[in-house]
């Protein structure tokens, strides 16, 4: 899939020079990172989508409306929430979702969604909860720096859920404040008290989420790289790093950032990145390993990488692993015979 994505992220580069089968390989791996809608949105962006075999062009434009029609939804659903906070005077800002995809990839359908993520002040997570279960929504769980609550959408379609976050980082891992993300929300029309991340934080947010799923799918160095193209200088690359070292999350910014300009070099902002790429265990392969469950010494590095060698400092390290430990145990029981 790589050597499809240079032409799009790259200096004028061709179409490799593919046959059917190297584009059904391509199709298999798109879809098992689940980005076909972007990669139909750059290529017909960059008038390289008809130079494609029509099975190809044909699954990804499948894929593409299929992200349009389930977006609308989650869009609809996503208004009528943020209406309701909205009416109970409740400070909320989307994360993601189908307003991330319009600003930053330039078409709602290009950047699928599968469910709502609201950020939250932690004081009010409580009516921020019945806001949402006053919509027919039920609380299913709370993990690590969210609550999800799910609402059913049809006989043998997945629940929509909406996580509500209360911190944009697991509980433990770092010392973030998120009270600048607040400050520096800038304002949606239409609302008072609904705002948006600014472009350096929709990075930060960005990144942090990625590492989160230990950038297992080329969709986080896609949003990445896109956040990182489309925002331009509206980034403050040098305040992120200072902020994300004062939050103690350097590290993993720095391995994300390095990860997605790693890939694509000759991005703009690849060549005026302030830090000498991060060397990680992270590598194409090793994800499309995760993604089909082969386990061999590279899957093995490169979760181990993930495990021990992301975070700022011995302590968050060794309370990362704290928490893992926990949350198994909690859902673990050993009974005698």
């Amino acid at each position: 899939m790589i050597a499809l994505l240079e032409p799009i992220f790259g200096n004028g580069k061709p179409l490799p020079a593919w046959g059917e089968e190297e584009y059904k390989l391509a199709l298999k791996d798109i879809r098992l990172s689940g980005v076909g809608p972007q990669i139909c949105h750059f290529l017909r962006g960059k008038g390289l989508l008809d130079e494609t075999p029509a099975f190809f062009r044909s699954a990804l434009k499948q894929d593409y409306q299929q992200s349009l029609v389930q977006n609308l939804y989650i869009q609809k659903m996503e208004r009528e929430i943020l209406a309701a906070f909205e009416a109970a005077a409740i400070p909320v800002i989307p994360l993601k979702g189908p307003r991330f995809a319009e600003g930053y990839f330039g078409h709602m359908a290009s950047r699928p969604s599968s469910d709502i993520d609201l950020l939250v002040h932690p004081e009010d997570l409580k009516r921020a909860e019945q806001c949402v279960e006053a919509l027919h929504f039920q609380k299913d769980k709370q993990v690590h720096n969210h609550v999800v609550l799910a609402k059913a959408t049809g006989p043998g379609q997945d629940a929509l859920a909406v996580e509500l976050h209360w911190t944009l980082d697991k509980k433990n891992w770092s010392s973030l404040d998120d009270r600048r993300f607040w400050e520096e929300a800038g304002e949606i029309a239409g609302y008072r008290h609904v705002k948006e991340l600014s472009p350096t934080h929709t990075l930060y947010f960005i990144c942090l989420h990625g590492m989160r799923h230990r950038m297992d799918s080329m969709k986080y160095v896609m949003d990445i790289v896109q956040i990182l193209a489309a925002a331009g200088t509206r980034i403050d690359m040098g305040r992120l790093l200072r902020e994300a070292a004062s939050d103690k999350t350097a590290k993993r910014v720095k391995i994300a950032l390095s990860i997605a300009c790693g890939l694509f070099p000759e991005l703009p902002a690849s060549r005026s990145l302030p830090f000498p790429l991060v060397e990680t265990a992270w590598s194409y392969s090793a994800i499309v390993k995760k993604q089909t469950g082969v386990k061999d010494m590279e899957y093995y590095r490169y979760v181990s990488f993930f495990k021990f060698q992301i975070f700022d400092t011995l302590k968050h390290t060794i309370m990362s692993q704290k928490q893992i430990y926990e949350h198994t145990a909690k859902y673990s029981s050993f009974e005698g015979n």
